[in-house]
């Protein structure tokens, strides 16, 4: 999965590196003969539930590549993607909007797949 969010609503336009960057890695993935989806873009607040799931739907001994870009920030020792319509002002914020990549990696190791985050 490769997603680039891009259009954050404070900022004062969108961004091009997301976007570009989505694109150049997708069309690496493909030349290598990965099967990636573009298509699911979790960018608002609500959609982290379909995230996790799509994230965890692989089954153990399988091979998964995941590329977020866009806004990030850590907060308590973890990482958070940030979605484009998310208000954050405070930590507190950042756990109740954000995405966070420990808890999506610790559920896709929980079902045996093996999981690396960079």
């Amino acid at each position: 999965m490769v997603i680039g969010n891009a259009k954050y609503p404070d900022a004062d336009a969108p961004l091009k590196e997301p976007i570009n960057d989505a694109r150049d890695v997708a069309d690496e993935l493909k030349r290598d003969g990965f099967n990636v989806d573009t298509g699911r873009k979790p960018q608002r607040r609500g959609d982290a539930p379909r995230l996790r799931q799509a994230l965890c739907q692989d089954q153990a001994g399988s091979v998964r590549a995941d590329f977020l870009l866009g806004f990030g920030v850590q907060s308590s020792r973890q990482s958070y993607m940030i979605p484009i319509d998310a208000q954050i002002w405070t930590e507190a914020d950042v756990r109740h909007d954000g995405f966070s990549l420990e808890t999506i990696l610790g559920e896709i190791n929980s079902r045996g797949a093996a999981s690396r985050s960079r």
